[in-house]
């Protein structure tokens, strides 16, 4: 037990240790580490506002998961200016004033709501090993017959003007570098590159029909939002045995659960509210009421 007492310990040890390293290299004299009444201890303070270490460890945390790496001096000092700013903010009432309340009120309920969430999340047990085995067995082509691709893509909004047009050309057998010239002659928007993906990087709705494809070949892909055109300009074998994919298989089956999970839930707690919509976004006509 005092062993995982001192592992428990070890992080806030070494995110003190970062902080008030970091105020050295600053030429801060620090004195004392300061308690915040239990929340933790001061790294910094700043006209009587306390910037906990917890809050420069957060900081830290944060750039990591970025994967920028930067200096913890500069996570302070970035905190500190910070600080500086929020104190006149607060000398000149910017906390009272109606467009940044409800801004902050809209930040502190996307917060509970992605907390709800996570917490939805952290209740979903894995993947088990047989459906982790299942799903690898049923997507060779994501597995066991991965590979790398060089692809020609050209993508276009079904939202588009032209998109009935561009439907009917590609129908007719023209290529995406006709389709690209009707285009650019019509002034209508579309992306086109040449880029490397692998299997998984792949929509998996399209990739039955790209893996099977040769060099050459023309594969047409429509989602609910964007219409693509991929050419094959190279393939190259790079499979995955079970496993190395194992951790990529955990982590989509675990999203789809939450996702899943979550889409419940929503549609649950929906029909348990009482929800009523008073007014048109947009409009001063009142909206019919929808009381469940």
């Amino acid at each position: 037990m005092m062993a995982m007492g001192a592992a428990n310990r070890q992080p806030w040890a070494t995110s003190a240790l970062c902080a008030m390293v970091a105020l050295m290299a600053l030429g801060c004299d620090i004195g004392p580490m300061r308690s915040t009444g239990g929340s933790g201890q001061t790294a910094v303070i700043v006209d009587d506002r306390e910037i906990s270490v917890h809050q420069v460890d957060r900081a830290l945390q944060t750039q990591q998961v970025q994967g920028r790496k930067t200096e913890p001096s500069d996570v302070i000092r970035r905190l500190v200016d910070r600080q500086l700013a929020v104190n006149e903010a607060l000398k000149v009432k910017l906390d009272r004033d109606p467009r940044v309340m409800l801004q902050l009120e809209e930040i502190r309920l996307d917060v509970l709501a992605n907390a709800y969430a996570s917490k939805v999340a952290a209740d979903i047990p894995n993947p088990t090993p047989d459906e982790i085995r299942a799903f690898y067995e049923r997507h060779p082509e994501l597995f066991a017959q991965r590979k790398f691709f060089a692809l020609s893509e050209l993508y276009i909004s079904v939202e588009s003007p032209g998109i009935e047009e561009v439907r009917t050309r590609l129908f007719e057998g023209q290529g995406p570098v006709e389709v690209a010239a009707w285009l650019d002659q019509q002034g209508l928007a579309y992306h086109q590159d040449t880029v490397v993906r692998t299997s998984e990087q792949i929509p998996l709705e399209a990739l039955p029909g790209i893996h099977k494809a040769k060099v050459g070949d023309r594969v047409i892909f429509e989602s609910p939002r964007t219409l693509y055109v991929y050419t094959i300009l190279m393939s190259v074998d790079s499979p995955y045995n079970l496993e190395r994919a194992e951790s990529l298989i955990i982590d989509y089956l675990n999203k789809q659960k939450v996702k899943k999970e979550m889409a419940w839930r929503m549609q649950s707690l929906r029909q348990a509210a009482s929800i009523q919509y008073l007014q048109e976004p947009g409009t001063q006509t009142p909206a019919p009421t929808d009381q469940q």
